[in-house]
Parts: structure tokens; C-alpha cells; sequence
């Protein structure tokens, strides 16, 4: 019996260290290969991404689309359906908040003043204002230039 009891051990023990040995020689050989196609993993992720795809969908009237292009139609039609509905909800909304905002009006004499034609001489007094050492704007040209 106890000659029994050791073999038996002894056959656990061997049986263990064969499956921790197969263990380890699959992980090796997962990560040895990486994504490469044909190994292991790369089949295992490829699995997982065709799980991932929209393989039907159902539309409004309840017929079944299994093609991509119908698939991809009925989709773009919901979100443009959807935006639009905000769109027209967003556009209402924006009236309604500027018909109840007091706005700044000019005034008369305001209006008056800035429809006068400009005058030769408030040109001039811009003009001679500007630095002659700076440009003003992108043109890169300074107030020198525009002086003479």
C-alpha cells in the first residue's frame, strides 16, 4: 500500500509538472510569434474582432438588412434624422433667447455720424499716428511707408 501511495505521488507530481510545462510552452509560443499571422494569438484577436462587426440591423418598417451598404444607409439616415431634429430645436431656441435679450441699438445720431464720408484730414492724422518703425499688419510694411 504505501509503495501504491508513492508511485501515485509521484505520477501527480510528473503529471503537474507536464501541465505546468505545456503552460508555459503555449505562453511562450504566443508570445514568441506575437501578432504574426497564423500564430495563436492573431487568431484569437481575429475572432474577437469579427464579433465586433454589425452583421444586421433591423429598420423602421421591421425588415432585417444583412447587406453592409443597407446597414450603412439606414444608420446615416437615423443620425441625420436625429441632428436635424437638433438643428430645428437648436435654431428655435437661439430665436427665442434673442427675441427676449435687449439688444444695444445705435442711435440716430450714431447711425448719422458713421454714414458721414470720411474726411481727407482724420486720414491724415491716422496716418502720421502710426510708428515708423513698426508694421501694422501682415503686409510687413511700416509706418514709414505709408507716411510718404
Amino acid at each position: 500500500m504505501h509503495k501504491q501511495q508513492v508511485l501515485s505521488q509521484e505520477f501527480t507530481t510528473m503529471a503537474d509538472r507536464k501541465v505546468a510545462f505545456m503552460g508555459k510552452h503555449t505562453q511562450a509560443l504566443r508570445y514568441g510569434e506575437g501578432n504574426r499571422p497564423g500564430s495563436t494569438l492573431a487568431q484569437l484577436l481575429r475572432t474577437y474582432r469579427q464579433q465586433n462587426h454589425i452583421n444586421e440591423q433591423v429598420d423602421e418598417s421591421g425588415s432585417t438588412l444583412h447587406r453592409i451598404e443597407e446597414i450603412l444607409g439606414e444608420q446615416a439616415k437615423y443620425y441625420s434624422q436625429l441632428y436635424m431634429a437638433l438643428l430645428v430645436e437648436t435654431s428655435e431656441s437661439i430665436h427665442k433667447y434673442l427675441k427676449e435679450v435687449a439688444m444695444i441699438c445705435l442711435t440716430d445720431i450714431q447711425l448719422q455720424f458713421l454714414c458721414n464720408p470720411i474726411a481727407t484730414e482724420e486720414i491724415m492724422a491716422a496716418l502720421n499716428s502710426l510708428d515708423v518703425a513698426k508694421a501694422s499688419g501682415t503686409d510687413h510694411l511700416t509706418g514709414n511707408f505709408y507716411q510718404t
